[in-house]
């Protein structure tokens, strides 16, 4: 299976006059920008396939959609409030059927740090399709991205990685995602998640480390190699 080309989904669900809405309300920046959002709205459409109910689909895509709209930088309480403003402000007249607070409930599992346990299942889908950014570009690209928004000033290569530690240790399940998208990114051409799955491996190495006590240092070296293949 293979995440579905972004123009037939807009098609599918009639809302290229809301992509049109997002663009013009939002910035495109290095990480928190169009490709970003569009990756996030393909990956929803593929971790929603088995959803029968073609309109709780589309709420979970214009949720995608706008999720970092008009997105400010680290401040995520300003980001997910805008966010939420925004996509009200755009579907109010243009899709007047959607519910406007669902839409606010499933933009809110985006929140950092995430959490264990979801409000909704359409936000599990959500948070996880955005997390799941990382091992699409690998680490080195998205880390980079991310700098140049103004995050991770301060943090060492540990810190960075361990940032979610709380919602990692708490979320076998969401390994398992990770794992199987990274199969079907195989699938459409991305050789580059190849070798993604391995840092969640360092991840949970980290982790494990932390628990016992041992100071947790990342192995910076194969961390480096794998970020560059």
């Amino acid at each position: 299976m293979e995440l579905r080309p972004f123009d037939e989904i807009l098609e599918e669900y009639e809302i290229r006059h809301l992509w049109n809405r997002y663009i013009g309300c939002s910035e495109d920046k290095p990480y928190h920008g169009y490709e970003h959002t569009e990756f996030v709205i393909r990956t929803c459409d593929w971790l929603s396939d088995n959803i029968e109910n073609q309109f709780r689909r589309l709420h979970l895509i214009v949720a995608a959609m706008f999720h970092d709209a008009g997105h400010y930088g680290p401040d995520d309480e300003k980001n997910i409030g805008r966010a939420i403003w925004l996509v009200n402000d755009n579907c109010n007249y243009n899709q007047p059927s959607l519910s406007l607070s669902h839409l606010a409930a499933i933009i809110l599992d985006t929140k950092h740090p995430y959490e264990a346990e979801p409000k909704t299942v359409l936000g599990m889908f959500l948070r996880d399709a955005d997390l799941c950014q990382t091992y699409h570009w690998g680490l080195e690209e998205t880390t980079k991205r991310l700098k140049a928004e103004g995050y991770y000033e301060g943090m060492t290569e540990v810190e960075k990685l361990t940032s979610q530690s709380e919602f990692l240790e708490e979320t076998e399940e969401w390994f398992s995602t990770m794992k199987a998208w990274c199969e079907v990114s195989l699938n459409y051409g991305n050789f580059a998640a190849q070798c993604n799955f391995d840092i969640l491996q360092i991840q949970k190495g980290i982790l494990d480390k932390q628990k016992s006590g041992s100071g947790g240092s990342t192995p910076r070296e194969g961390d480096n190699e794998m970020s560059r293949m």
